[in-house]
């Protein structure tokens, strides 16, 4: 069993950021992970204020978690900034699988990357991840396309480095909620009923079930297809709470 390194803000509700992340993970019946924190908030599912964990916290962080800990899988969501992230791509090393769930916006709008998320250093991040979890919005404010297809984004992204894309569709529109998994081969289409509500977190927990599959040792499409699978039964269990 490896270990799996979380990556992101804290929500002082839980709902989100790294207590979702855990939640996820403790699902699965795992507990050899541990957690960087970017930055701290104050948010509910209206408002979201954040202020990012300096430069040497971070860095502190980082050392103490690489020197007792082995991390086969990091998870990112949120970073804060363009320091951060150069940090994060000069500290982790490269035999690690890194899935990068980009965080561009809070659920209630607040930007929460402060830089230009097509700039090269995000970019590079883009490059680097073995995943990227993008929904719709972030697909496009990230290839800088609208008004076009998921098959263009999909290319878009490609286009851009990046090596396997999980395209969420949340955002989309009908009786179906189709996430489309795309590499080298042609999309695969993960289809589940949509379910009525208002969720907070599900990017983060799905991105780090797929993590947590990965340490078990599941194949990419494995993973993504468990992790979606775990997923849609979680988002069930809450709207029927609701």
């Amino acid at each position: 069993m490896s270990s799996i390194l979380l990556i992101g803000g804290w929500d002082p509700l839980g709902r989100a950021g790294l207590a979702a992340d855990q939640a996820a993970l403790h699902r699965l019946g795992l507990q050899d992970f541990s957690c960087l924190v970017t930055a701290q908030t104050a948010q509910d599912d209206g408002t979201m204020r954040l202020w990012g964990e300096p430069i040497s916290r971070l860095r502190l962080q980082l050392e103490i978690i690489f020197k007792e800990t082995q991390p086969t899988v990091v998870k990112s969501g949120m970073i804060v900034d363009e320091q951060q992230l150069g940090l994060l791509l000069d500290k982790i090393p490269p035999e690690v699988e890194w899935i990068v769930d980009p965080v561009l916006s809070s659920s209630s709008g607040q930007a929460c990357y402060l830089d230009d998320c097509q700039g090269e250093m995000y970019r590079a991040l883009l490059r680097r991840a073995e995943l990227i979890t993008p929904n719709l919005p972030e697909a496009e404010a990230l290839t800088g396309m609208t008004s076009v297809t998921r098959d263009d984004l999909l290319e878009g992204l490609k286009g851009l480095g990046a090596r396997r894309i999980l395209l969420k569709g949340g955002h989309g529109e009908g009786p179906q909620a189709e996430d489309l998994l795309a590499s080298s081969q042609p999309p695969q289409a993960l289809r589940k009923p949509r379910l009525p509500g208002r969720f907070r977190g599900t990017g983060c927990r799905l991105a780090s079930l797929v993590a947590g599959y990965r340490s078990q040792g599941l194949s990419w499409g494995n993973a993504v297809n468990d992790a979606h699978r775990d997923h849609h039964l979680w988002l069930q269990e809450r709207a029927t709470r609701t």
